[in-house]
């Protein structure tokens, strides 16, 4: 277990799953280890992570294509009115 620098949380050692958009598509890597800190959720990838991330999206080289629902962050509530403000 490493230390997150910000808040000096103990991160813990976790397989997440990677998500960046490429290219003007959505991409995941699966099973890529993490440091996590458990409080806010920060993600740390040591350099040989960080590389074999980059090789793998930029391979293009997929196991699996998968379809999942997009939805867009609507600035108002359900009842119409602006969220956050009185």
């Amino acid at each position: 277990m490493g230390q997150y620098l910000v808040c000096h949380n103990e991160t813990e050692k976790r397989l997440i799953t990677y998500i960046q958009e490429y290219q003007g598509k959505w991409v995941a890597v699966k099973d890529v280890p993490a440091e996590i800190c458990p409080i806010c959720g920060e993600q740390y990838f040591d350099p040989d992570t960080v590389d074999r991330i980059q090789h793998t999206i930029y391979s293009q080289e997929t196991e699996m294509t998968l379809d999942i629902p997009l939805y867009e962050f609507k600035k108002t509530s359900a009842t119409g009115g602006l969220t956050g403000h009185a």
